[in-house]
């Protein structure tokens, strides 16, 4: 916590190139030439808090066949936020609302997936001033192993002419 004086000579100030979502306290105290009179009661604001910027490097990590792990850099902290309060997680299969998550990590898994599904994942930062534009990536569960496999004895070849059909159970 840095602390700044300023003289001024009239009953006015402006306070410049304050951070958003930051909490600042400041007091007045009157000089004259005999000297410098008590400091007013303390007072404290918090400016408004910027949108934040879209997130960075989404992407996904080795999956189960029913989750997916995903993870993300958060905004750069020139896109116009101080704080993340959290991340707003969007997911579904693709034309669907989907379901929503919230964390206050960056990384999430998300469970209970159809395998071999191709789903959406949209990712938003989040501060008191509102959530960034989500930043999306399209995903595949895991395809699950055949539940029964070939009997090579119920495989069937017939040959015709120069080609082979094969058939099995």
């Amino acid at each position: 916590s840095s602390q700044m004086t300023r003289t001024v000579e009239t009953v006015t100030s402006s306070l410049d190139n304050l951070m958003s979502g930051e909490t600042y306290s400041f007091s007045v105290a009157a000089i004259n030439s005999i000297g410098t009179g008590p400091d007013a009661d303390m007072v404290m604001f918090t400016t408004i808090a910027d949108i934040p910027g879209p997130v960075r490097n989404l992407m996904k990590t080795p999956s189960s066949v029913s989750s997916i792990t995903i993870s993300w850099d958060p905004p750069e902290p020139s896109d116009g936020y101080t704080n993340i309060s959290g991340y707003i997680i969007r997911y579904g299969e693709l034309d669907t609302t989907g379901e929503i998550v919230t964390s206050e990590n960056t990384q999430e898994t998300i469970n209970n997936l159809q395998p071999g599904i191709p789903y959406y994942i949209a990712v938003s930062a989040s501060t008191t001033g509102g959530n960034g534009n989500e930043t999306r990536l399209l995903v595949f569960s895991k395809e699950e192993a055949p539940v029964k496999p070939v009997k090579t004895s119920s495989i069937k070849t017939v040959w015709s002419g120069n080609s082979l059909t094969i058939s099995w159970e």
